[in-house]
């Protein structure tokens, strides 16, 4: 799973890093507050953490694809669930847009 991600994030990596970076909610507030804040630190190790105990495949995968791709794991699991993370922002005003 973690190969296969990895080639898809060598092939598609440009693609991905333009969706990510057009998207201004997930830079300017989500990246922000979950490793800034102690709070959101907690909530994102918590969701992390769940995630790798319920798809573990399906993590080594995203794992491989920011390792192709040259993204950071961390951005990139919060792209994947960019609408949950934006929910537990404390202000939620522009949340849940995209970009």
């Amino acid at each position: 799973h973690y190969q296969l991600g990895f080639e898809i994030g060598q092939r598609y990596g440009h693609s991905i890093r333009e969706r990510l970076n057009g998207n201004v909610v997930l830079q300017n507030r989500v990246l922000a507050y979950f490793r800034n804040d102690h709070n959101g630190n907690l909530t994102y190790h918590a969701f992390y953490d769940n995630q790798m105990e319920a798809f573990p495949l399906y993590m080594e995968e995203l794992k491989g694809m920011a390792h192709g791709s040259k993204i950071d794991e961390d951005e990139l699991f919060m792209s994947n669930l960019f609408e949950e993370f934006s929910a537990l922002l404390p202000n939620k005003s522009g949340v849940g847009v995209d970009g």
